[in-house]
């Protein structure tokens, strides 16, 4: 599938999460206040999700418009999410009693999913399941590192101002250096992190400038203080 780099193209890879977090928040109203049985709830978030990813896939296929890759190869991050959430302490005890073959596990898949997702054709089945799974390592082993991060230091703090600005704007660089790099490498993923970061901290700063001139002049009676 060729890469549509208008100006409607990257906005829809970069704002496809407003209408989908619209739709999970609609599954998890309806799950948890029609469903009293909390392996129902869980169960049929999953089902309604899975589903909607692969039809989401299948419209992408018949290149649907405004409808980019993005909507599917992330959505199962929500399950999950509820899944830990309603299981808590069964997934902690279970991690407790398996803590190495479990890391080891997770590292593999992991590395497997990684390497599938880069070999997968945009808009198949493999692009939609790689990206997907590889959400469940990537998050045990954001939670482990948490347990030994010092969450105080410098580059956090900073990353903390600017972490709207690159959730919001990192899609647009990691599809234009697609569109001028020949292979996803590391360089890669080096290049789109650094320029998105820099480019957040650009944002933030005008708007933040913006902000003082406009209280300054009293053109506005806002609590921008809600803001920082």
């Amino acid at each position: 599938m060729g890469l549509n780099m208008s100006i409607m193209g990257i906005f829809k890879e970069m704002n496809w999460y407003i209408y989908t977090l619209l739709f999970l928040y609609f599954v998890f109203c309806f799950a948890y206040n029609c469903l009293k049985n909390r392996c129902l709830r869980v169960l049929c978030i999953w089902l309604i999700v899975v589903i909607t990813t692969f039809v989401i896939l299948f419209l992408c296929k018949k290149g649907m418009p405004l409808i980019g890759r993005s909507y599917f190869i992330s959505e199962w991050a929500f399950p999950f999410g509820i899944t830990i959430y309603e299981y808590r302490e069964n997934i902690e005890s279970f991690f407790s009693k398996h803590t190495a073959l479990l890391f080891g596990v997770m590292l593999v898949l992991l590395g497997f999913t990684f390497v599938m997702s880069l070999k997968a054709d945009e808009c198949s089945i493999m692009d939609l399941v790689g990206h997907n799974l590889m959400l469940l390592p990537f998050y045990y082993f954001v939670s482990l590192i948490c347990k030994y991060f010092v969450f105080g230091n410098f580059v956090l703090n900073f990353l903390k101002k600017i972490s709207f600005e690159i959730y919001l704007y990192q899609f647009g660089f990691l599809l234009v250096l697609k569109t001028y790099l020949k292979e996803m490498d590391i360089r890669y993923f080096l290049l789109s992190g650094i320029l998105t970061v820099i480019f957040a901290w650009l944002i933030r700063t005008v708007v933040n400038r913006a902000v003082v001139l406009c209280q300054k002049n009293k053109e506005i009676d806002i609590d921008w203080s809600l803001f920082k």
